[in-house]
């Protein structure tokens, strides 16, 4: 029994390093949620990253923990990433 709760650690830390989102999948949600919450409306919010998507605008700091992913904005964390999603607290 001991033996398939580590067999399950195993594959769960392979999956989680599998799926870690990268540094562009961050940087869109960073993106939207600041321009969502300046905007006031996630249609302009939208608009707005798909506008500026390819500039570097935010001084992002991507760390890339193989099991996880996060990003900082001025020394504060903006974004968690993990199993292919990313969430901005």
């Amino acid at each position: 029994m001991i033996r398939l709760g580590f067999l399950a650690i195993i594959v769960l830390c392979a999956v989680s390093a599998l799926t870690n989102p990268a540094q562009d999948f961050h940087k869109k949600a960073v993106y939207t949620k600041v321009a969502t919450e300046k905007a006031q409306s996630g249609l302009l919010g939208k608009i707005a990253v798909d506008l500026l998507g390819e500039h570097e605008i935010l001084p992002l700091s991507y760390n890339n923990y193989i099991l996880f992913s996060t990003t900082t904005l001025n020394g504060e964390l903006s974004s968690v990433g993990i199993f292919s999603q990313v969430w901005c607290p």
